[in-house]
């Protein structure tokens, strides 16, 4: 299937594309960086691949 004809099935199925509107202003830094590491950690470990 063309990338139109899968996104015209999803608008059909009721799906909608939108975007993020916010950013959290009070993000602990400490905790997003933590976060990063452990998803980088299972990216490395997992057996599926990641984009």
């Amino acid at each position: 299937m063309s990338r139109g004809g899968i996104g015209d099935m999803l608008h059909r199925w009721g799906f909608r594309y939108t975007r993020p509107t916010y950013t959290l202003k009070r993000a602990n830094p400490q905790k997003q960086k933590e976060f990063q590491q452990e998803m980088e950690l299972i990216k490395k470990t997992c057996p599926t691949t990641w984009s």
